[in-house]
């Protein structure tokens, strides 16, 4: 029988493991140590685990869109740990459709529905917020958390949020009539949509007092137009200014959901008659599993939030891998996988086996392990990593291999 060359390659590929996993298995099955093999692996082999430091450890700030995520936030909150936290948001209503609704009369009332997702901060405070038209046209998909909301100064309204899953803030009737002009301009929904873009360039929702951040739906920021009809958000983003960090010191790295700082580290693998990993010899090829562990401080992140204050809790950190030269457009590309978090340790582990066997194989590697708690939902994520200088629970890599 003729193979194709793509099946000898995928045989290959996880040869290694094949030995590894056969070898494990003899040695948990037999009464005394050794493997028993017909030349596979060495009549003496044993599983091994290695612990390698990973020591290539740099941060970075990766420029990313902050619009159309599932949520948008808006506030402000002085973290004792992550610093002076404010968080500006931005949405742009939609016109009704004539057809979905009877005549929108002068004195008819219209609510801006907004529905929260999580809060970061005082969950007993109750903050306000002006609701501010733009000054100027925005575009969600390319906004930035770094980018500068057109402010007018032109307040419509405000608004409270305390201890709510929801909130409807009613326009002024200055406002209602501005939108049923538009509504009524043209039986043309472009021309509608076009006047509409210019006369109503969307809100700015502008927090006016510390306490907390709230994170809003998307998808569920409406217009409620008699009681019944909801009109979506055409688009939404937000921006994120911060200062005033607490100093952690070289063995501690604050990070961020925000893309505003990422760690990364670099993995040297050199494969010729046996492994090296960022300068440490293996002596064996037969590769079981290779995780990545990385080690929160959950006591310092703990003891520095006061009684009834909460930060978005951070379960999953987001593993990129990202080549230098083409940074921004790979992240967009997504993860190429999820470390989870260990209650236990508070560890988060990521299985790396696949990535090790690609590079052994040939495979390009030349760029870099990037890691963002949770990812870029809008909602705002903390996280407070052991870096390679910390004494305990540094980064590593635990890798168990045949030998």
């Amino acid at each position: 029988m003729i193979f194709k060359r793509s099946s000898l390659r995928q045989v290959a590929r996880y040869f290694p493991i094949i030995i590894a996993v056969f070898a494990s298995l003899l040695v948990y099955s037999c009464d005394k140590p050794g493997i028993v093999g017909s030349g596979l692996v060495p009549s003496n082999g044993n599983v091994v685990i290695d612990t390698i430091p990973l020591t290539n450890y740099v941060t970075s700030k990766i420029e990313l869109y902050s619009g159309d995520r599932t949520d948008y936030s808006a506030g402000i909150y002085n973290d004792k740990l992550f610093g002076n936290v404010q968080a500006t948001g931005l949405v742009q209503p939609s016109l009704v459709l004539p057809s979905n609704i009877d005549t929108l009369k002068p004195d008819d009332k219209i609510y801006m529905r907004f529905y929260i997702d999580s809060v970061y901060g005082d969950t007993n405070q109750t903050v306000t917020f002006d609701l501010e038209e733009a000054s100027q046209r925005w575009r969600g998909r390319s906004w930035t958390v770094d980018s500068i909301p057109p402010a007018s100064g032109n307040v419509i309204t405000s608004f409270d949020v305390g201890h709510d899953d929801s909130i409807d803030v009613q326009m002024p009737q200055s406002w209602v009539s501005k939108y049923r002009s538009v509504l009524y301009s043209s039986k043309d929904a472009s021309v509608r949509d076009s006047i509409f873009n210019i006369k109503e360039p969307g809100f700015i929702l502008v927090p006016k007092t510390n306490g907390k951040i709230v994170s809003f739906q998307g998808q569920n920021t409406n217009l409620i137009i008699h009681d019944s009809v909801a009109v979506n958000a055409k688009t939404w983003a937000y921006s994120v200014k911060r200062t005033n960090e607490t100093s952690v010191g070289d063995s501690l790295s604050q990070i961020y959901s925000t893309f505003s700082r990422v760690p990364s580290i670099k993995i040297d693998v050199k494969s010729d008659t046996t492994l090296t990993i960022n300068g440490d010899t293996l002596n064996t090829k037969a590769l079981s599993r290779v995780e990545m562990a990385l080690y929160e401080d959950s006591t310092m992140m703990q003891n520095t939030l006061p009684a009834n204050n909460v930060r978005p809790k951070v379960s999953n950190i987001n593993i990129y891998y990202l080549e230098s030269d083409q940074i921004n457009f790979d992240v967009l590309k997504g993860p190429i996988g999820v470390a989870a978090r260990n209650p236990k340790d508070g560890s988060f582990r990521y299985n790396l086996t696949g990535q090790i066997n690609d590079i052994m194989l040939g495979h390009s590697n030349k760029g870099r392990f990037y890691f963002v708690p949770e990812g870029n939902s809008g909602i705002i994520y903390s996280l407070l990593l052991r870096t390679p200088q910390s004494v305990v629970r540094n980064p590593k890599l635990i890798i168990t291999s045949v030998k």
